[in-house]
């Protein structure tokens, strides 16, 4: 075994620098702390999300919170020497430890970002150890790697894009035992707000060698079912994860909706929002609406009424004759309702129409004049019908704190989905491991072990059997060779290989 985990930070959820997103705890820490990273901590919480990408694909790991530590903890096995990098960006003006070797609590050793730009390796207890005359420029992005072996005299070496600036031995045992039991990526600084992005971290159990090549992770989804085995639990199109702390009311006696279009046909069985306020009284049905050029057109079906809302909790309203969408068609979904009730937003944006209607009167036979420019209230359509299982898996995971509401499922042995993937953007020299991963839980009443699979040329391989819990956690295989024949990847086999997951026992 040598690479045993890489993270690009890719899956999490969307980045939100764009500055449509509020930073919301429950979502991205919720997401970041599902099984991979095992806690955060510190003062500056609000300050941790999944910022824009520093390479090809997806986001990277920001922490831009107020003074203090605030880090992402990763337990691991007791590892007498860990290999591993990660690529970085970084505001000079404030600096501290960026990395945190530790085991128990005990500080092993420590990399930091120095406010000139420097690169300082620490040992036991954050002892300087030595300081690289290489620099970097605020705001720049480098790749930085390390071998540290955890011994009072342990060998040392620290690469920055991809050229050894330190190497030596040094005190790298606090605690009564040779080894680390955990990684803390993060930022450690007690004096000032200290600002850095981190992407494409990959770890080796210490038995491989530094890469030294800038590697990067490129993370892709599912683009086409292969074997479809498992059946499908429910299915979503719309908006429905809050990833902004705001709310909304769109007022009494309002129609109000978005637009959004389903990548796969399906049944509008009900249209659903989350309400952030309690009203015994307000009613609510939902609406769906045809496109009109890129506005609300004739009414396709009105919902049953639902009376009452509850803070938090998901109001839905069903259709009794449930209206057929196709795929990559753009429908208009929402409500009328005759009591202002404040919703929770998605987001920050402000794609959202509304106008005044009354509520005793339904929903007019074709949407009049709408304003636009109103927020992005939280509203998604469920579906029934859709056979696609690339559709399920691909949609964004709610993480179960609202329920399930896109999902697979199987009680069979045996029974396994594979899937085709969108292929590389890079075109590598070398392709050191691939990594399937899935976010799964176990809903029966009995256990059972799933494997994550590729299949590459015929050959379908299944990684170290896992057990899921009730509550959904990521797991992940890796793959160092190609399975068919125990070779070295290539760009054309991974690109036709498949992925996917299969009830192991």
């Amino acid at each position: 075994m040598a690479i045993f985990f890489i993270d690009g930070f890719d899956k999490y959820m969307p980045a939100t620098t764009s500055g449509n997103v509020n930073n919301n705890n429950n979502v991205y820490l919720g997401a970041l702390m599902a099984g991979e990273w095992n806690s955060l901590s510190g003062g500056g919480l609000q300050g941790v999300f999944i910022g824009n990408p520093l390479s090809a694909t997806g986001g990277s790991l920001t922490f831009n919170g107020p003074t203090g530590v605030t880090n992402a903890q990763k337990t691991l096995a007791n590892l007498a020497t860990l290999i591993g990098g990660v690529r970085f960006n970084a505001a000079l003006s404030n600096a501290g430890d960026m990395i945190r070797f530790q085991d128990a609590g005990s500080i092993q050793g420590a990399l930091t970002l120095n406010t000139n730009g420097t690169i300082t390796i620490k040992g036991a207890n954050g002892a300087t150890v030595a300081t690289s005359t290489q620099s970097v420029s605020s705001g720049t992005t480098h790749y930085l790697e390390w071998s540290i072996t955890f011994a009072s005299s342990g060998a040392y070496q620290v690469w920055l894009d991809g050229t050894q600036i330190l190497s030596g031995t040094a005190n790298f045992k606090q605690s009564a035992n040779a080894y680390l039991s955990q990684m803390l990526l993060g930022v450690f600084s007690s004096t000032t707000n200290m600002v850095v992005s981190y992407d494409d971290l990959y770890l080796d159990d210490g038995t491989g060698s530094i890469l030294g090549t800038n590697p990067v992770v490129e993370t892709h989804t599912e683009t086409s079912d292969s074997q479809a085995q498992f059946s499908v639990g429910a299915s979503v199109f719309g908006a429905w994860v809050n990833y902004s702390n705001s709310t909304n009311a769109p007022g009494a006696n309002q129609l109000f909706f978005r637009a959004f279009t389903p990548s796969a046909n399906g049944n509008l069985a009900s249209v659903s929002t989350i309400p952030a306020a309690t009203s015994a009284g307000a009613n609510f049905k939902a609406v769906v609406y045809a496109d009109s050029s890129n506005k609300p057109g004739s009414l396709l079906a009105t919902g049953n009424q639902v009376t009452g809302t509850t803070s938090g909790s998901v109001l839905t309203s069903t259709f009794t004759s449930p209206p057929a969408l196709t795929a990559g068609t753009q429908y208009w979904i929402g409500f009328i309702t005759d009591t202002s009730v404040a919703l929770q937003l998605s987001d920050n944006s402000t794609a959202g129409q509304r106008a005044a209607n009354t509520y005793t009167s339904g929903a007019p036979a074709t949407a009049p004049t709408m304003t636009t420019g109103q927020s992005d209230w939280i509203l998604w359509g469920n579906l029934t019908g859709v056979t696609s299982h690339t559709y399920e898996v691909t949609q964004n995971a709610p993480l179960g704190y609202l329920g399930d509401y896109s999902y697979v499922q199987s009680n069979t042995v045996g029974q396994e989905d594979l899937f085709n993937v969108a292929a590389l953007v890079s075109n590598p020299s070398q392709i050191y491991t691939v990594a399937v991963k899935g976010f799964l839980r176990d809903s029966d009443a009995g256990s059972r072990t799933v494997t994550l699979q590729t299949k590459s040329g015929g050959v379908d391989s299944g990684g170290t059997a896992f057990t899921p819990s009730t509550t959904y956690q990521w797991f992940g295989s890796y793959w160092a060779t190609d399975p068919n024949g125990n070779t070295a990847w290539t760009v054309n086999n991974l690109n036709n290989a498949l992925d996917g997951y299969k009830i192991a026992s």
